[in-house]
């Protein structure tokens, strides 16, 4: 790097592009300091590589939702991986032939063929555990298989992958975009802007009482609790409906919800 700087000049330089969110940071310095010293000039930053930044950003958000998709995604492959017999049954019974795509532990927003096949794999995977459980097919003595029927018990499965399939789809094109060589610098923050903007409504809890707030359109909502309330809000959960029109959503106390349900509006958009 020193011998390429040399034959260029350091004082044509204007930014050093980063492989990930930890490396290179030693060399950055370095070079500014040495820029700073010939110069008396300053390396345009913009952060580490943006790419992984997003790769991390959402699998944090996705763990943090608690709903464990990843590990169904990962238990979904390795169910029938290296099984060809128990693949066997499953073809048999089921009438669907179609193999899951391996789940990408590193870079998780390319994952949108892979939420996207689980998605079609789905009532084939019902099927297929109602006759396991019926004995008319061997049932695995495998992990994967215990963790793909506690996934099946749960109702709002099916929601909660193509939740998280929605929001890859939404990033992806973004990381596609950059995954270049190209000078793409002068359109990184309209780009980021635009992406960012597909954000509406930030919802949140933990604060024990009702709140929110609005900044340049984007909505922050703070749900009280169903237990230990800290302000004048009754005990209660909030409701939330999303379209592709608005974010519509309505706190009610567990006294509401019990008498009197939810409102005509909620159940008209859920129904449509």
């Amino acid at each position: 790097m020193c011998n390429t700087l040399s034959e260029m000049g350091i004082k044509n330089l204007i930014q050093l592009s980063m492989d990930g969110p930890y490396v290179n940071w030693k060399a950055y310095d370095m070079i500014q300091k040495e820029m700073q010293k010939q110069v008396d000039k300053s390396l345009l930053n913009i952060g580490s590589c943006g790419l992984h930044v997003l790769h991390n950003a959402f699998r944090a958000g996705s763990s943090a939702a608690g709903w464990d998709v990843e590990h169904s995604l990962l238990c979904l492959y390795w169910l029938f991986h290296d099984a060809p017999a128990r693949h066997e049954d499953f073809i048999n019974a089921t009438g669907c032939s179609i193999a899951m795509l391996k789940f990408c532990k590193h870079r998780w927003l390319e994952n949108v063929t892979v939420s996207e096949r689980a998605l079609k794999l789905w009532p084939h995977i019902l099927t297929y555990l109602n006759m396991v459980r019926k004995g008319d097919l061997p049932e695995p003595k495998i992990k994967s298989f215990e963790a793909i029927k506690a996934s099946a018990t749960d109702p709002l499965f099916t929601l909660k992958l193509m939740i998280f399939n929605s929001i890859a789809r939404e990033m992806a094109p973004f990381l596609t975009l950059y995954q270049t060589d190209r000078p793409m610098l002068p359109f990184f923050s309209d780009d980021m802007f635009n992406l960012m903007q597909g954000v509406r409504a930030v919802f949140s809890g933990h604060y024990h009482r009702n709140a929110g707030g609005c900044h340049d359109g984007l909505d922050m909502v703070v749900s009280s609790a169903v237990g230990c309330q800290l302000g004048q809000d009754t005990h209660g959960l909030r409701v939330v409906v999303v379209t592709e029109a608005a974010v519509v959503h309505r706190y009610y106390s567990l006294e509401q919800l019990t008498t009197h349900g939810m409102d005509q509006e909620l159940k008209t958009l859920l129904q449509g």
